[in-house]
């Protein structure tokens, strides 16, 4: 299920079977900027962040950018996966964590 507001897209993912929502992304098309990834904690390995990603490729098919924290090597596997590339790094001022920034072009394919 995919829900539109303002240029920002929510893409909700739910499990077939018992109507749980397994996960959701929100994706800026206007950038390409993914502002959050979350899958389920049930739903983890199962193909939930493939298929939200596949989804955020659609909505943004020229670029896809996001930070994610470099303590968080699952996520980071996945982006990799789907060939994000780390371009840059930060501190996120609030939790005072360190972030990679990922990107994905289509030009680089």
């Amino acid at each position: 299920l995919a829900l539109h507001k303002g240029g920002v897209d929510f893409v909700l993912a739910f499990d077939n079977y018992n109507a749980d929502m397994a996960g959701f992304l929100s994706v800026d098309r206007r950038n390409g900027h993914i502002d959050q990834v979350v899958v389920a904690i049930p739903y983890w390995g199962r193909g939930v962040a493939d298929q939200l990603l596949t989804e955020a490729r659609r909505l943004s098919p020229n670029q896809l950018k996001l930070e994610v924290n470099l303590d968080n090597a699952a996520a980071i596997a996945v982006y990799n996966r789907h060939e994000f590339t780390k371009t840059g790094e930060g501190i996120n001022p609030n939790s005072n964590r360190r972030f990679a920034v990922m990107e994905w072009r289509a030009d680089s394919r």
